[in-house]
């Protein structure tokens, strides 16, 4: 019998920012040709990465810490 290990275990993390980018732009893409589909994965990440960074610097930066 072979011992299956680390199968269907995905990081956490990993799972959280994939369910984030398909909230916030949808599951499908809309791009035929298959070049253009990863360059259109691509931007959802980027532009997802942004609003984060974004939402970050205006909450946190605007906190004072003693």
């Amino acid at each position: 019998m072979v011992k299956e290990e680390g199968i269907g275990k995905r990081w956490n993390a990993t799972e959280g920012i994939n369910s984030s980018v398909k909230r916030k732009f949808g599951e499908n893409l809309a791009s035929k040709l298959a070049e253009n589909l990863v360059i259109e994965g691509y931007q959802r990440f980027w532009a997802y990465d942004t609003l984060k960074n974004y939402g970050e610097m205006n909450v946190y930066g605007a906190m004072k810490y003693p």
